[in-house]
């Protein structure tokens, strides 16, 4: 009986998944977990998507009411026309906002923690999208000290790519 197998990953020094593909039956969320699993921190997490007008201090008037009203920002990436924020309080930032007329909207995104290196987040992120799962949005922030990234990665399907690594 032969087999015929799908590779999953193509990076080097990674092991390969392979699966078969006459097996409808098969648990594929089991088999896509790796040795990665022991060192990846992902969650999945509330973030604030915030449009802004595309013009100077557009960010400053934002980050100015997160100041007076004592909001602490865990992580911020702005865009030609948004900014997207992870904060301690996502309803009293949302409150807050709507109140100063900004257009928010909660989404939920992975959080994710890693190795500072270019070869774990290539793994990371061609796992999510050998699966066919989409990032439109990524930002984050490294720490030398530790040697680890911490990424937020906005994905079309937030718990299935949280679940590949469970």
């Amino acid at each position: 009986m032969v087999i015929e197998l799908k590779l999953i990953t193509s990076l080097p020094n990674y092991p390969v998944t392979l699966i078969p593909n006459d097996q409808p039956n098969i648990d594929f969320n089991r088999i896509l977990k790796t040795h990665l699993n022991k060192e990846l921190g992902m969650e999945k997490v509330q973030e604030l998507f915030v449009i802004l007008e595309d013009k100077p201090n557009a960010l400053g008037a934002l980050l100015n009411i997160l100041s007076k009203n004592k909001i602490n920002i865990e992580s911020l990436g702005v865009f030609v026309d948004s900014a997207k924020l992870l904060v301690d309080n996502v309803e009293k930032t949302q409150k807050i906002l709507l109140e100063k007329n900004f257009a928010v909207e909660v989404r939920e995104v992975l959080k994710v923690k890693v190795k500072n290196s270019s070869k774990e987040l290539a793994y990371l992120t061609e796992r999510i999208g050998h699966v066919g799962i989409n990032i439109s949005h990524a930002y984050g922030t490294s720490n030398k000290q530790d040697k680890k990234i911490t990424l937020i990665l906005d994905v079309s399907d937030v718990d299935t790519a949280l679940s590949l690594f469970d």
